[in-house]
C-alpha cells in the first residue's frame, strides 16, 4: 500500500482530458464524450464535448441524460446493502426465501438439483445466470433468447431488433419465472458469470420492501442524495435532455462511422412493471457525481448517511476467490481484478497494467458510460457518452484513468 501521504491534484494536468475527449469526437469515434473528476470530496474538473443527438444538435452538458445501463447495478447493490444494514436481508440468505420459484435450479447438463443461489451470489455474479448476448455458453444464451429472458428489452431491441414478444405484459415476476426454468451455467458460487443477477436482486428488493424497485431506490439512494435526474422512465417534462444512442461501425483502424440506433425519446415510453435493476436507469453526470462522492466518503454525502463505512468496505473488497479473479480479462480489465458487491475491485495493479490502488472500485455500462472510485487516492471520475458496443471503445476507460491518475502528485511539506 502507498504511504498515507495525502496527494495533491494538478488541475492543469487534467486539461489533457479536454484534449483527449475533443480528439475522440473530432476523430469520428463518438458524437459525444464528457468526463467529471472528484478529488477529496470536491468536483475539481469537468469537460463536455459533442452533441446529444448527433452533429449540430444540442451540446452535451451537466444535465444531459444518458442510459447508464449496467451502472444501474451499483445503485441497486447499494440499496440492497442498505437493507442488509437493517437486517432485512442477509448475504447468505437463499434467493428462494424471497422468490420460491428459484428453489429447484439445475446446472446445464446435470439432472441433480444445484446448490442454492444466495443473495451473495447475485451481488457478485456467481449465481450461474448469464445474459442472452454473452456467448461463453451459446446454448444457454440461445435458450434465454428463445424464451425472451431480458430485463431490458429496449437494449435487446436496439442491439439486434430482437423478438417481438409482447414485453408490455412482462413484469419482474414473470421474467424471473422464465429464468427459473432455465439451466444455470455453473454451480452457484463456483464461477463468475456476468448476467441478469442484479435484475433478480431488484425483484428481491421489491419483495422485501413491498415497493416498486423505483420507489425503493428513491427512498434509499436517489432522494437522500438529491439525484433528481435519475429515472427508469423519463418524465415528459425532461424529454428534451435525453441523448440518442449510437452504434459504432469500424471500417478500418483509421476510419469509424456511427449511426443512431435509438433516438432520444422512443425508448422511455417503457413498461413500468419491468424495472431493470441490471440496466434500466437513465442518469446525468451531475447525479453520478453525487453518487461517487457518497462512495468516496465511506457512505456519507452532504451530511446524509446512505451506508456505514464497514458496509462500504465490504462492498469494495474482492469477493471472488484469489485463484478465480474476474475472468482473465473483461472489457477494460486486463487482469488483477476481482469483483465486489456491485462492481469490479482492483486487487493487483501490476497485473492490470494501469496505475490505481488496491480496492479501487469501478463499473461501466453498455453504451460506454463508466464510473470509478479509489478511496486510497481520494479520487473518482465519471465518463458519460452514448455509443455501443462497449468492447470496441472500452479502451477509453483505461486511457481516461491514466490521465486522471497522472494529475496526482505527492504533497510536498
Amino acid at each position: 500500500n502507498m504511504s498515507n501521504t495525502k496527494m495533491t491534484l494538478s488541475v492543469e494536468r487534467l486539461q489533457l482530458l479536454s484534449e483527449y475527449c475533443e480528439n475522440q469526437v473530432a476523430g469520428g469515434k463518438t458524437p459525444m464524450l464528457s468526463v467529471l473528476v472528484v478529488h477529496r470530496g470536491k468536483t475539481v474538473f469537468e469537460t463536455y464535448h459533442g452533441h446529444s443527438q448527433g452533429p449540430n444538435s444540442k451540446k452535451v452538458g451537466p444535465d444531459t441524460l444518458y442510459r447508464i445501463y449496467s451502472m444501474t447495478k451499483m445503485v441497486v447493490s447499494a440499496a440492497a446493502l442498505s437493507l442488509y444494514e437493517e437486517a432485512r436481508l442477509d448475504l447468505t440468505d437463499k434467493l428462494s426465501k424471497f422468490l420460491p420459484m428459484f428453489k429447484e435450479m439445475r446446472v446445464k447438463g446435470s439432472d441433480k438439483p444445484a446448490a442454492p443461489i444466495t443473495i451473495h451470489h447475485l451481488l457478485t455474479h456467481t449465481s450461474g445466470f448469464t445474459y442472452d448476448f454473452l456467448q461463453e455458453e451459446p446454448d444457454v444464451a440461445a435458450e434465454y433468447k428463445r424464451k425472451g429472458i431480458t430485463f431490458n428489452p429496449e437494449f435487446t431491441k436496439s442491439s439486434e431488433k430482437a423478438s417481438s414478444n409482447n414485453v408490455q405484459e412482462e413484469s419482474l415476476e414473470t421474467m424471473c419465472g422464465k429464468l427459473a426454468t432455465t439451466p444455470l451455467l455453473c454451480e452457484p458460487g463456483t464461477c463468475f458469470h456476468y448476467g441478469v443477477s442484479t435484475d433478480v436482486l431488484g425483484a428481491v428488493l421489491e419483495k422485501i420492501t413491498g415497493q416498486s424497485l423505483k420507489n425503493c431506490l428513491h427512498d434509499r439512494i436517489l432522494d437522500p442524495l438529491g439525484m433528481d435526474s435519475t429515472f427508469f422512465s423519463v418524465p415528459k417534462t425532461e424529454e428534451n435532455r435525453i441523448s440518442s444512442c449510437f452504434q459504432l461501425k469500424k471500417e478500418s483502424d483509421e476510419r469509424h462511422t456511427y449511426s443512431c440506433v435509438m433516438d432520444g425519446i422512443e425508448s422511455f415510453q417503457s413498461n413500468d412493471k419491468l424495472q431493470s435493476g441490471g440496466g434500466g436507469l437513465v442518469s446525468s453526470i451531475k447525479d453520478m457525481d453525487k453518487f461517487i462522492k457518497m462512495l468516496l466518503n465511506d457512505g456519507m454525502y452532504d451530511g446524509k448517511r446512505i451506508l456505514g463505512k464497514p458496509t462500504v468496505d465490504l462492498m469494495m473488497q474482492n469477493h471472488l476467490p484469489e485463484e478465480n479473479p474476474m475472468l482473465p480479462a473483461f472489457l477494460h480489465v486486463k487482469g488483477g481484478c476481482g469483483f465486489g458487491l456491485g462492481g469490479a475491485v482492483l486487487v493487483n495493479p501490476a497485473k492490470n497494467g494501469l496505475a490505481g490502488y488496491p480496492g479501487q472500485f469501478s463499473w461501466g455500462g453498455a453504451a460506454n458510460t463508466f464510473m470509478c472510485v479509489d478511496r486510497e487516492a481520494e479520487i473518482g471520475f465519471v465518463v458519460m457518452t452514448q455509443i455501443i458496443p462497449s468492447f470496441e471503445l472500452c479502451v477509453w476507460r483505461r486511457e481516461i484513468q491514466a490521465i486522471v491518475y497522472s494529475a496526482l502528485e505527492a504533497a510536498r511539506p
